[in-house]
């Protein structure tokens, strides 16, 4: 089997024997290398998520890489790894992230070597949450005051939701 990957490999002969020499076998000659093949990363894509308040859990969903073998291709989650955090939390159309790509160890990834693989900029969409909000207020008796507001009670998924109230 002639070797494809990189790695270094080790040159050894067999002769056979023949009238006028004995045989031999697995004879050392010596030892050649093929190289890792460098590339880069050009971009990442990053799966749509719902304001929740955190940065950290951006998902990359593809990588584009440069410099691959033609008809190569690396898979995600095998091949390679890939995170990004977002650098703001708000909800944004374009929020600016930064991703992480590691090689795997895998025979295909081990015949590269990444030269650009942290501190990518990748831009996702942070989509604005939907707010609940439920109130609840109490009935009163007439006493000729104004209605006390801290009769009214909020339940909502968001702690500064605004309260906007009307009579």
């Amino acid at each position: 089997v002639k070797p494809v990957n990189a790695g270094t490999y080790a040159v050894t002969v067999d002769i056979t024997e023949s009238a006028n020499y004995a045989a031999m076998t697995a004879v050392e000659c010596g030892s050649f290398t093929i190289a890792t093949k460098d590339i880069t990363v050009s971009g990442a894509t990053l799966k749509d998520k719902t304001y929740n308040g955190r940065t950290d859990d951006a998902v990359v969903t593809a990588v584009t890489f440069n410099g691959l073998v033609t008809g190569e291709a690396l898979a995600l989650g095998t091949d390679f790894t890939a995170t990004a955090v977002y650098d703001s939390a708000d909800a944004n159309d374009n929020a600016d992230a930064k991703a992480q790509i590691t090689l795997g160890d895998t025979v295909k990834a081990n015949n590269y070597n990444l030269t650009n693989g942290t501190d990518l900029a990748a831009t996702g969409k942070v989509e604005k949450a939907t707010t609940t909000l439920s109130l609840s207020a109490a009935n009163a008796v007439y006493t000729g005051t104004a209605y006390d507001e801290s009769k009214i009670t909020k339940t909502s998924n968001v702690e500064t939701a605004p309260i906007y109230t009307s009579y």
